[in-house]
């Protein structure tokens, strides 16, 4: 059957994230692949309490469906306790709730992307903003990077070659918004697998290999010589029942295949340093050529 698909759908490629995520479901296999929190420090017990508790109070209006906006004690919330720490004067209308970060990008990018429009970014950026605004197909322009974020004198500069820009996209830190309570804890044990993943990284990497030392967030970001592509590597890296993510989607406009992206959080330490080990192996056979 001859399925005629719109030219957006046509441009779309598979997530490279997606793909890869396919491989944390093998046993067999060190993933540093996901950008996954560690599954023994969700709160279990206490989304049951609440759950109960909503079942208690609310019953079967809680399972039925709802305004597209969104549930609005939760709206009005957002409107008076958070927004107005940032001076903004909102009501609950303002608020549209998303199904996770991904909805907003995909709403920003429908409502002021039109093709070949400017969207400003850093680069690399984020995998999941990319491809929902590369769908409606803008320009994107790619702003280096440092180690505090952004160079802005690179910013101006973008800005003042590209004045009608519709977008910059940028990502100021590694937090999201959730509980203190809970987020301590994820603290400690994310600081030591960061720490653990380096020290190993140091070990067992050629000395040649440069990485990230980072303050916060899940990852770590890899860099290896100009002429290698971390794409082709990883499939020696998958032979070793090891993965990790190729660099090269993060930049919007792809062509720089010699990085790739680790995930400490997901892994025990005796999984990373193995894993550390495995990919340590396949590098020392590209460096030692």
């Amino acid at each position: 059957m001859d399925i005629k698909f719109s030219d957006r759908a046509n441009g779309l490629k598979a997530s490279a994230i997606r793909e890869l995520l396919k491989l944390t479901e093998m046993p067999e296999v060190i993933s540093f692949a996901g950008g996954l929190p560690a599954p023994e420090l969700f709160p279990v017990e206490k989304v049951k309490e609440i759950f109960a508790e909503v079942m208690k109070k609310e019953g079967t209006s809680a399972l039925q469906y709802g305004p597209t906006e969104g549930y609005r004690p939760l709206r009005e919330i957002v409107a008076k306790q958070r927004m107005s720490t940032a001076q903004m004067d909102l009501t609950a209308d303002d608020i549209l709730i998303t199904t996770g970060s991904q909805q907003g990008l995909e709403f920003s990018a429908k409502l002021f992307l039109n093709k070949g429009d400017a969207v400003i970014c850093e680069s690399p950026s984020y995998l999941g903003a990319i491809n929902a605004f590369a769908a409606y197909e803008p320009k994107f322009v790619e702003v280096e990077m440092d180690e505090e974020g952004i160079i802005i004198s690179e910013l101006e500069k973008a800005l003042k070659e590209n004045p009608d820009a519709k977008m910059i996209y940028t990502i100021p830190d590694f937090q999201n918004p959730t509980g203190n309570d809970h987020i301590s804890k994820i603290r400690e044990v994310y600081g030591k697998r960061r720490d653990l993943m380096l020290e190993c990284m140091d070990k067992y990497f050629p000395a040649e290999v440069k990485h990230t030392n980072p303050y916060g967030g899940l990852f770590a970001w890899v860099e290896l010589r100009d002429d290698l592509d971390a794409a082709k590597i990883m499939e020696e890296c998958i032979k070793e029942n090891v993965a990790y993510v190729p660099g090269e989607p993060f930049f919007p406009t792809r062509g720089r295949k010699n990085f790739f992206r680790v995930n400490y959080s997901c892994m025990p330490d005796d999984k990373i340093i193995e894993g550390v080990k495995r990919i340590g192996k396949v590098l020392n056979k590209y460096y030692e050529k």
